[in-house]
Order: structure tokens, then C-alpha cells, then sequence
């Protein structure tokens, strides 16, 4: 079954300390405090609350390879096995059921000298498939560790962004050393959107503001910020680095003398050894939450044709959404992918109907996401063993 965590979100509080771990999973509660402005006792007991729930995850994924995302069309009644194998793929890093066709969408971290073999011998043994595409990412724009939903403002996104190496063993507490605390009261209902004026540049603007016309963007090469590595990564992992992966991957907040003693390395060593592989981009630490916990329920997967001119300006408008999850250009007939989340179904129909991208656009295909399977890297609770 899909079930998903009890327990609530209490308040806008909750939604920032949520964006703060997005930011940066790793942040310890003093830096999360300080750049909300907030107490520091209160943003401990709330976000220590928000990690042994369940409602916040913090876990790492090793890049190896590059990009590509997989649909699948299922037989009847097949998609959630389907779905299911894909999610359990290790180079998986999300699976979504989907309604329409594909049943359902996921992306694969896959080096390019393996891809035939993935789409020749690997994908043809998936249970259920009936057919399924292939499509290599050719860049991000968006991943979900970029995303905030636009609940912090500049400057708070500034003060927590990551320290280029660790600074402290005491950094990052784990979740068990820390107090257990008194329910907060349940969230209060998301008012609906009833439509969706335009989109501003900042990210600290509301969930639904306004759209600026589709700027002329020469193309000039990829940007600063793009998730995608140029090449494959160039290194082995060591044995210390996988087992300071592993033990991430089961809690991506543990403090560095817990991740000296599994890898059997000193502190000093733990804290370097992660802060180089964070940096280089070999291990990307994740924070895991569903989109429905900042008020944000109804999750959609867009597929963007444009002519190929206007991809890139239609991309930098979509960036600038904070609906906006994962915009990546692909291969294929429709260049841009976009998963996206919103307050309701009246902020989704205006987004694709009224928006002023839509003037660059020859087609948006739509399907709602039914169930995620995987994200970030990390199976859905009910699916970890």
C-alpha cells in the first residue's frame, strides 16, 4: 500500500525548516536557526520532530553515470510492479506512477558507454512493460535539491548555503540525540488557488505570483549551476568513501564521529573525506519530503515541446516557477521535462493554460503523478525492508 507518514506539518515554521533542509541536510540546527531567525531550542524540537516522523528524510546518493529518464507503458494492472523494480534499481533516483501514458516515469543514473545495454538487455526484462523509451538527459535545469517552493528569502537561502568543507564534529547532531517532543498542532488547509498569475524572479515571492514575458536567451553554454558533471566522474570510490556512503544513505545527518567510527577512519578524516566528495560531486547529500507537506498536494509530470529556438527561454520562465521541481532538457520529441507540484488543480489548469511560456510552446502533455515510488534516491517508506 501507499501509506504515507501520520503525522502533520503544524505550521509556515515547519514548511521553512523543511526548505532549510532542502538547502542544505546537513545544517546544523544552530546555522538553521540563525538563518531563520528563529529560536534555537524551538527550530531543534520542531525539526527533530519533522526527522523521527518520517516526514523529512535525509539520506545520500552516489553519481555515477549520467541522467537518463525511462517511461514505461504497462500492462493492465501491472504498472505498480512495474514501478516497483524500477524503484529498486540502485541507480534509480526517482520513480513515479503516472495516469496516461507512460504509466510510469523514472530517472536512472547511467554511464553513456552502458546505455545500450540498459535500453537492449535491461529494460526488456522489467516486469509488466509492454514499451518503454528512452530518453538521456542532456541537461538539468532544476533538481529537486534545488527546489524550496520559494519559502525562504534570498538571504536566508544565502546564509545557509553549504560550507564548502565541515567545520565542526558536533555539527550535525543526529536525530536520536536530541529530546523526543509534544505533537504540534495539525496544519492548517491550503486555501485553493484559483489561478495562476505570473511567476516572479524571486524565490522568496508567493506560491502564485506573476509571469514575465518569455525573454531572448542566447544560448551560452551550460550555466554555473547545472546539476550534470561534464563528464563521468573520474574516480573510484574508496573503501572508507563507501562506507561513509552506506551510512549516509541510512541517515544523511550523522555526526561525523558515528561516520569515523563505521568507516573506521578518524574524525578529521571522515569530516575531509566527506566534504571533498560533496564538493567534487560524487555524493549529493538529499532532503526527502512529499510535495503535499508545503502545502502543495497535487503533484504533475509536464512533457514541453517547443520549437527548438525557444527551448531555452521557455526553460529559464519555467525555472523561475516555484511550482517548478525538476526541469530537465532531454532527448526526444518534447525537449523539456518538468515535474511540478501545486496548492490545487486550479493553480495546475491555469499554470499550463495561461502562462506566458505557453507562447513558445507547441505542446504540453499532462499526467498526474498517482504514487511516488522513489525520491531523491530513497525508497518510499512502505517499500524499504
Amino acid at each position: 500500500m501507499d501509506a504515507r507518514p501520520t503525522a502533520t506539518v503544524a505550521d509556515s515554521l515547519d514548511r521553512r525548516i523543511i526548505s532549510a533542509l532542502q538547502i542544505d541536510g546537513r545544517a546544523s540546527w544552530h546555522r538553521i536557526a540563525a538563518a531563520l531567525g528563529e529560536p534555537e531550542r524551538t527550530v531543534v524540537r520542531r525539526g527533530t520532530r519533522l526527522l523521527e516522523s518520517g516526514l523529512v528524510r535525509i539520506g545520500a546518493m552516489a553519481v555515477r553515470g549520467r541522467s537518463t529518464v525511462i517511461g514505461v507503458r504497462c500492462a493492465p494492472g501491472r504498472a505498480r510492479m512495474t514501478a516497483n523494480a524500477l524503484a529498486r534499481r540502485t541507480d534509480c533516483v526517482f520513480a513515479h506512477m503516472l495516469t496516461g501514458s507512460p504509466d510510469c516515469v523514472a530517472e536512472l543514473l547511467c554511464p553513456r558507454e552502458r546505455l545500450a545495454s540498459l535500453v537492449m538487455d535491461e529494460l526488456p526484462g522489467l516486469p509488466g512493460m509492454v514499451e518503454s523509451f528512452t530518453l538521456p538527459v542532456l541537461r538539468h535545469v532544476r533538481t529537486i535539491r534545488e527546489w524550496h517552493a520559494g519559502l525562504l528569502t534570498e538571504a536566508e537561502i544565502a546564509a545557509l548555503g553549504a560550507p564548502s568543507a565541515p567545520t565542526s564534529a558536533s555539527s550535525v547532531p543526529s536525530a536520536s540525540s536530541v529530546p523526543s517532543v509534544t505533537p504540534v498542532p495539525s496544519v492548517t488547509p491550503v486555501p485553493s488557488v484559483p489561478s495562476v498569475p505570473s511567476v516572479s524572479s524571486t524565490l522568496s515571492a508567493p506560491l502564485v505570483p506573476s509571469v514575465p514575458s518569455v525573454p531572448s536567451v542566447p544560448w551560452a553554454g551550460p550555466a554555473p549551476g547545472d546539476v550534470l558533471p561534464p563528464g563521468e566522474p573520474a574516480r573510484e570510490l574508496s573503501r572508507q568513501d563507501r562506507l561513509l556512503l552506506h551510512a549516509l544513505a541510512e541517515d544523511g545527518r550523522c555526526t561525523y564521529d558515528e561516520l569515523a567510527r563505521v568507516a573506521g577512519v578518524s574524525e578529521a578524516t571522515a569530516r575531509r573525506r566527506l566534504g571533498a566528495m560533496r564538493r567534487d560531486g560524487t555524493v549529493r547529500i538529499r532532503a526527502v519530503i512529499e510535495p503535499a507537506l508545503l502545502g502543495l498536494p497535487v503533484e504533475a509530470v509536464l512533457w514541453v515541446r517547443t520549437a527548438p529556438s525557444a527551448a531555452e527561454a521557455v526553460a529559464v520562465v519555467l525555472a523561475e516557477s516555484p511550482y517548478v521541481r525538476y526541469l530537465s532538457f532531454v532527448t526526444g520529441e518534447r525537449q523539456l521535462l518538468v515535474l511540478a507540484a501545486f496548492p490545487d488543480e486550479p493553480a495546475l489548469y491555469g499554470f499550463v493554460t495561461r502562462s506566458s511560456w505557453l507562447r513558445d510552446t507547441a505542446s504540453v502533455d499532462v499526467s498526474f503523478v498517482l504514487g511516488s515510488l522513489k525520491r531523491g534516491g530513497i525508497l518510499a517508506p512502505w517499500l524499504r525492508d
